[in-house]
C-alpha cells in the first residue's frame, strides 16, 4: 500500500471471509480456516480427477487423469498465477510451489 497509495483493495477479503461469503449456507463450521474447507458441503463434493488403470498397471485400480480441468484451468490460472504474484510481491510461496510440482 506504501508503493500504491491509491490503490483500493475494499473488495479484498481475507480468505476466511471470501469462502464463508461464496459459500455460507454450505458450512457447517465457520470458527476457523481449516473447519470452513473441512465443513463445506460443496468442497465435498470435488472429487480428484482419477480414472480406471488398465489391467497391466503396477499402481493401483486408478490413475490420475491429466485432461482433467483441474490440471487445464486450475493449476495454470491458480496456483500458477498466485505463485507469480508471490513473487513480484517478494513473499514466499511454498505451498503453491510444492502443489505446482506435485501436479
Amino acid at each position: 500500500m506504501k508503493r500504491f497509495p491509491k490503490l483500493t483493495l475494499n473488495q479484498v477479503l481475507p480468505i476466511t471471509e471470501r469462502i464463508i461469503a461464496m459459500y455460507d449456507k454450505d458450512i457447517s463450521d465457520k470458527s476457523n480456516l481449516k473447519r470452513v474447507f473441512n465443513t463445506n458441503i460443496g468442497y465435498s463434493r470435488v472429487t480428484f480427477p482419477m480414472l480406471p488403470a488398465g489391467p497391466d498397471h503396477p499402481k493401483g485400480n486408478v490413475v490420475l487423469n491429466v485432461n482433467a480441468r483441474f490440471f487445464w484451468e486450475d493449476v495454470p490460472f491458480g496456483l500458477v498465477i498466485l505463485k507469480d504474484i508471490g513473487r513480484i510481491l517478494g513473499v514466499p510461496t511454498p505451498n503453491c510451489t510444492k502443489q505446482i510440482i506435485w501436479h
